[in-house]
């Protein structure tokens, strides 16, 4: 999903340029699985290929394309394409949603996350985080993570939701932590 997500954004040709920048050319097989360590390498090599502020734009809306796939293959699992979901209201749709997200991604993940409710936010907090080597950078890093929640947010509401990543492990932070806005932008 995170590969496809990436093509949709740069093309084929450009997905298997990043890859093999980054030494990861065999993950032109639809077969192989993504590492941790890869996520990393990918989200290098795009940085490299354009830029550090162009390879996270590449990434968040990378993370935005990715939810479709993520959909496609998650959605009746989690019950998110049920009709007793998509009726219920838009903060419940939400909240209970990105429970789902967030068990979903722990059990395939290489570390869990967890999901905590402020009067004011969503918190999504990783603690091992799949796109950073801790102290790497002056600032957060994780914007695949940030784009595939405002998708889901935008998907589960048909609103846009100030999604932002507060802390990073790329910074020294103990864990990534998202804190998803109740509040629509719109």
């Amino acid at each position: 999903m995170v590969l496809d997500g990436v093509q949709e954004i740069v093309g084929r040709v450009g997905l298997v340029a990043v890859l093999n920048l980054a030494n990861l050319s065999h993950l032109s097989d639809p077969a192989a699985a993504l590492k941790g360590t890869d996520l990393r390498a990918l989200r290098r090599a795009l940085e490299d290929l354009y830029g550090r502020r162009g390879g996270r734009g590449v990434l968040l809306r990378s993370g935005r394309a990715a939810f479709r796939p993520f959909l496609d293959h998650f959605g009746e699992e989690l019950h998110l394409t049920q009709t007793e979901f998509r009726l219920q209201p838009a903060p419940v749709r939400i909240q209970a949603g990105l429970e789902a997200i967030t068990g979903v991604l722990s059990q395939v993940g290489s570390s869990p996350l967890d999901f905590t409710e402020t009067p004011d936010a969503w918190v999504w907090t990783q603690r091992g985080c799949w796109w950073c080597h801790p102290s790497e950078s002056q600032e957060p890093v994780c914007q695949f993570a940030v784009g595939l929640l405002q998708e889901y947010l935008n998907w589960a509401s048909g609103k846009v939701y100030h999604v932002e990543e507060t802390a990073c492990k790329g910074t020294g932070a103990e864990a990534c932590v998202f804190h998803i806005s109740k509040h629509p932008l719109d």
